[in-house]
């Protein structure tokens, strides 16, 4: 059964306890697909919401992030997204392309943004002049105010092209700018050595613990979810609604793409971890923790739960899916952090080891007023880069 197949089967069930909201619910006008020639490439631009090509094609290219499937298109949908996907074609075949996320703001109108994209599979100035040309031209056609583009790696020559078009963000993340890769190739032993002298104590204390650590169920989705909150109180983020969970459960999990780690004291439920999969590696998304039993280190236990359990699936990797850019500038830069910074989850993340990456800045296409004047203000840090970062999470999150 592949994935649309699923949707339909879990859309119609009675027996299943979390069921995914019909299409109904999200009332996208129907858009046609376009085919054109253009410069001996076949050019696409698609509408629909599950996409097997397009992720197939997503698999080949070793720097994708699931962000850009088709499958995320559709868990986003349920939030008010729609995805526009644009594809070059050289023999019918899928060479490069890119996933937009579009949604309508009150007063503003249509936004877009792409994280970790275009993709392509070859690094050719041609092909990425094209690339760069057909999204301009979906943006005008579309008639979106706003949209951002976060490239998925360094290329100074797609860069260069979007530079010429674009206005570069340094404050406008559409996607974690730095994270922290981990090579599961080696051996247990050797990923503990790799890891900061500090996580490796705390993950030698939780297990002399009594903590018990289990693989979650889509029973346990209603406690992770208080556990999340509790966390996004505590780091002052704008938290997912349950209903993005559930849907994210229901989607990916017969296909065993999304995992729960859960740490238990006592019976209680102290702290639980959301990874999803991808191609060869483990993304660790969303954690949640009562703030409960600290001295046993339950964080550190579903952490190291989540890279035992990759390793033993066959990842090559695992994605911490994010940490503080300005913190992950001065790390590369060899420079030790303040007391302040070592407070935070980056400091937190850091000490598994593993390889920094840090990804490029964002670009934005303008096309409304207000947004063009936003953007003159805060790229001159007029505009508080708070409330540009609070107003994004609020688009990102909210139905």
């Amino acid at each position: 059964m592949d994935l649309s197949e699923h949707i339909e089967s879990r859309s119609h069930s009675k027996t299943s306890q979390i069921d995914i909201k019909t299409n109904d619910q999200v009332q996208f006008p129907v858009t046609e697909n376009i085919e054109f020639e253009q410069d001996g490439y076949k050019i696409c631009i698609t509408h629909d919401l599950i996409d097997s090509d397009w992720d197939a094609f997503l698999k080949k290219i070793p720097c994708a992030n699931p962000v850009q499937t088709s499958t995320w298109g559709f868990i986003k949908s349920y939030s008010g997204w729609k995805p526009i996907r644009l594809l070059i074609k050289e023999r019918n075949t899928i060479i490069a392309g890119v996933q937009i996320l579009t949604r309508p703001l009150p007063f503003l109108g249509l936004i877009g943004y792409a994280s970790r994209a275009p993709l392509y599979q070859k690094d050719d100035i041609h092909l990425l002049f094209l690339l760069v040309n057909e999204l301009e031209k979906i943006a005008i056609k579309y008639r979106l105010k706003l949209l951002a583009i976060q490239m998925a790696a360094d290329n100074p020559q797609l860069e260069s092209l979007l530079h010429k078009r674009a206005e570069k963000s340094s404050i406008l993340e559409i996607a974690p700018m730095a994270t922290i890769k981990i090579d599961l190739t080696h051996d247990q032993n050797f990923l503990l050595a790799l890891m900061k002298r500090r996580n490796r104590r705390s993950i030698h204390k939780s297990m002399r613990s009594d903590l018990i650590v289990r693989e979650g169920t889509e029973e346990d989705l209603p406690d992770f979810y208080q556990l999340y909150l509790k966390t996004s109180q505590r780091q002052k983020f704008i938290p997912f609604k349950l209903d993005y969970f559930r849907n994210l459960w229901c989607v990916l999990k017969p296909f065993n793409s999304v995992q729960l780690f859960v740490a238990e004291y006592g019976g209680e439920k102290i702290s639980a971890l959301m990874s999803i999969t991808f191609g060869n590696t483990l993304y660790t998304k969303h954690i949640g923790w009562s703030g409960k039993c600290s001295e046993f280190k339950p964080n550190h236990a579903v952490y190291w739960a989540a890279l035992l359990w990759a390793k033993s699936k066959n990842y090559q990797y695992c994605d911490l899916d994010g940490i503080d850019i300005k913190t992950a500038q001065l790390l590369s830069k060899g420079k030790t952090l303040k007391v302040n910074q070592m407070q935070n989850p980056t400091f937190f993340k850091t000490g598994f080891g593993g390889e920094l990456l840090l990804f490029p800045q964002t670009y934005v296409f303008v096309y409304n007023i207000f947004f063009r004047l936003a953007c003159k203000l805060y790229l001159a840090k007029i505009f508080p880069t708070y409330f540009i970062s609070r107003m994004m999470n609020i688009v990102r999150v909210s139905r």
